[in-house]
């Protein structure tokens, strides 16, 4: 047998190379093809998700606008203004921009004179109502525009967290209706805390950020937090809430992980840092504050939940939260319905046991307990912290509960909704799922309806709740203003004074539980022109000298700069009206100038300017001056005395001629006085020295606030314009 070799012929192997050589030459393009032709499916696909997404948003928010107004139908249709409230309510445009002129100033000379310590972060509130007075949102417009803008704010930001969370529209938009339609809301949009709204709203969206952060490390999402915070604190209560609720989040997301844990800290840190860079002007006068106030700038807690009735109003957080709106309205048979919300979070949490964002949740809500216990038991050191830190209602611990209900009933939609989806046929699962949502719906808006539209004032716990207080002013309120015109150099001293209770009929509209800050003079005057007023318990001390009979009031008024009296005739008192017109008709210089229906003003002949010289032999003229600063020509032919009607603080400083002088002292009444031993013409400069330091503070506030958010802008337009390049 013969063997034979196998002979491979070299056109074979030249050919076997030349097809192993185009198989590898042509794969990479074979893969590019397949690649995009991936792309061109996942293209689509994304773009349809989004286009869902942005779909579910828009139809989200445009509800939550619509039951906004259903609910505060009420509100916005009533003639008037809001009278209640813990700040200013400008009746006029030019009053809204002199409101955010005064933030210019670390020293206001309203009263006779104060430090203005402010709040803890960037004065957003009185820019705003500056922004919105030019097109006529003043006097009680812009706060019906602010309420209904601010629910629909909470809705949807409750929305977008739902979201992130991986629920779906459905059980994402319940989710938004109940945060936005707690009592918790009803309670301070009928108080008019609409400071305590602007936190509440924002609080989901730090959550977002703060989880944003934290998958994605861009430095973004921290910078946005910090602006966060910083408009959140307009009301300081919530520094006790947005950063141990954010820092909760961060353990509870990082699944024990050190680094996200390294994470958190950081964001911590850059949030921290631009909240106090852009509330530097808060903590300038707050030096100041404790200097003017000799380093005695601390207060004792009153209030230690005293008006909880129970345990468990605070439980239910929606029916019956400190007031007794569901009661009152509805039959106490129907009590049991509160507590839905409370059912609904325990089947999400049931249904959900180990998921640890519904755990989350589920703390956030308990966090009330545990606040109110650390409130309870702290007495000692709450007692010592400064004033406007912790000082605050109670219920600033229901909003982390607010939010953790919220979530929960949106984690039980879902979960029940998927549970009827598994018993029924697969055609029947998007019915299952809607019915479910439908019931859970009217039961949360049907319980709602008469605290938002008004129906029953119930039991609120700070005077009447009707509407948030709106009311329609007297005409005479804003026409006694025309006859003072533009005189700012003299104060209106405006009776009743402190301690009376205002009413118009049988509406309370200033509650007497409010103190200096719910009178007449506190409020409608002090929006009506600028003219500085002098504060409420200035005022009774002074009527006090009307009543006890004196004969020279006119005189003693006018060493103290008042000029104008203005008393409101329709307004309830602890003293008659009537006697008090009668005594000041009899008064030597002070005539009756003005005579509306509700106000009758008197001018006063022996009123001082407010910087004025205590000699015959001294003439003096104001030729500018601000709340910091007064700048006067004067003339004099023997030494004399300075005297500025503010209330004594070290601050004060004056020159002449530009040297300054180094008596500063305290007069007889309390107000500033330098003796000046100087004759013949002179300038003189009376200057509040810590303006300096409060504007700088200003300036980096404003220029951190500008830079932070040119540079999100910028670099979320960068980053959006790559993606698009790819």
């Amino acid at each position: 047998m013969v063997k034979m070799k196998t002979r491979f012929p070299l056109e074979s192997i030249r050919g076997r190379y030349d097809a192993l050589s185009f198989t590898l030459k042509s794969f990479p393009i074979k893969l590019h093809a397949n690649l995009d032709s991936h792309l061109a499916h996942e293209r689509p696909r994304k773009a349809s998700v989004l286009v869902d997404g942005i779909r579910g948003f828009l139809l989200a928010a445009i509800t939550y606008v619509v039951l906004s107004v259903f609910f505060l139908f009420g509100v916005v249709t009533s003639s008037g203004n809001v009278a209640e409230g813990d700040w200013s309510i400008p009746l006029t445009a030019s009053a809204a921009l002199n409101g955010f002129h005064s933030l210019l100033f670390v020293w206001s000379y309203n009263g006779f004179g104060f430090v203005t310590v402010g709040n803890y972060g960037f004065p957003f509130f009185p820019l705003l109502n500056a922004a919105l007075a030019p097109f006529g949102f003043f006097g009680g417009a812009e706060i019906k525009l602010l309420s209904i803008s601010l629910v629909v704010l909470a809705g949807i930001t409750m929305y977008l967290l739902a979201k992130s969370f991986g629920l779906g529209f459905l059980s994402s938009f319940l989710s938004g209706l109940f945060f936005m339609t707690t009592a918790v809301v009803y309670n301070w949009l009928m108080q008019g805390y609409i400071f305590y709204l602007i936190g509440y709203g924002l609080l989901p969206l730090m959550i977002l950020t703060t989880k944003k952060f934290l998958e994605t490390n861009d430095l973004r999402y921290a910078l946005i937090n910090g602006i966060i915070l910083s408009i959140a604190m307009a009301q300081p209560a919530f520094i006790l809430i947005y950063p141990l609720l954010g820092f909760l989040f961060v353990l509870f997301e990082s699944k024990g992980c050190l680094k996200i844990i390294r994470r958190g800290l950081i964001l911590t840190a850059i949030t921290l840092s631009v909240w106090v860079l852009t509330a530097l002007s808060f903590f300038t006068s707050r030096t100041a504050a404790l200097s003017f106030y000799q380093g005695n700038y601390f207060i004792t807690m009153v209030s230690q939940f005293s008006h909880f009735s129970s345990l468990i109003d605070p439980i239910r957080l929606w029916g019956s939260t400190f007031n007794y709106q569901f009661e009152t309205y509805f039959p106490k048979e129907l009590i049991f319905l509160s507590f839905l919300p409370l059912l609904l979070a325990a089947i999400g949490i049931l249904l959900r046991p180990h998921d640890r964002r519904v755990l989350f949740c589920s703390l956030a809500y308990l966090f009330f307990f545990f606040s109110y216990l650390s409130y309870v038991n702290l007495n000692y050191l709450v007692s010592n912290i400064p004033f406007g830190s912790i000082f605050e209602l109670p219920s600033i611990f229901l909003v982390p509960a607010s939010l953790g209900l919220a979530l929960l009933i949106g984690y039980a939609n879902q979960g029940i909704s998927r549970a009827f989806t598994k018993f029924g046929k697969v055609r029947s699962r998007h019915l299952f799922r809607n019915v479910c949502f439908v019931i859970i719906l009217i039961l949360l808006i049907s319980a709602s309806i008469p605290w938002w539209t008004g129906q029953t004032s119930g039991k609120p716990i700070f005077g009447p709740a009707l509407k948030l207080n709106l009311y329609q002013i007297p005409s005479g309120y804003t026409e006694w203003s025309n006859v003072v015109g533009g005189d700012n150099e003299h104060f209106v001293l405006c009776l009743p004074g402190g301690g009376a209770s205002a009413n118009i009929g049988n509406t309370g509209y200033f509650s007497p539980t409010y103190g200096p800050y719910g009178q007449v003079n506190g409020v409608i005057y002090s929006e009506v022109n600028n003219l500085p007023s002098i504060s409420p318990s200035n005022s009774s001390l002074l009527l006090n000298e009307l009543l006890a009979g004196n004969s020279q009031v006119g005189e003693i008024w006018g060493s103290f700069s008042i000029k104008y009296i203005v008393v409101y005739t329709n307004v309830g008192a602890p003293y008659n009206v009537t006697d008090i017109l009668s005594r000041l008709s009899a008064q030597s210089g002070i005539i009756k100038v003005a005579n509306f229906s509700d106000v009758i003003v008197y001018q006063n002949a022996y009123a001082m300017p407010i910087v004025y010289a205590n000699s015959s032999n001294a003439t003096m003229e104001i030729t500018y001056h601000d709340p910091s600063m007064y700048k006067v020509q004067a003339t004099s032919s023997s030494p004399y005395f300075l005297v500025l009607n503010q209330i004594y603080a070290a601050g004060w400083t004056a020159s002449v001629n530009g040297t300054k002088l180094a008596n500063h002292i305290k007069d007889s009444n309390g107000f500033n006085s330098w003796y000046i031993n100087s004759t013949g013409n002179m300038t003189i400069d009376v200057y509040y020295e810590p303006q300096t330091t409060y504007i700088a503070a200003l300036t980096v506030s404003i220029v951190v606030i500008l830079s932070v958010s040119l540079y999100i802008i910028l670099a979320t337009v960068i980053k959006v314009r790559r993606n698009q390049a790819k």
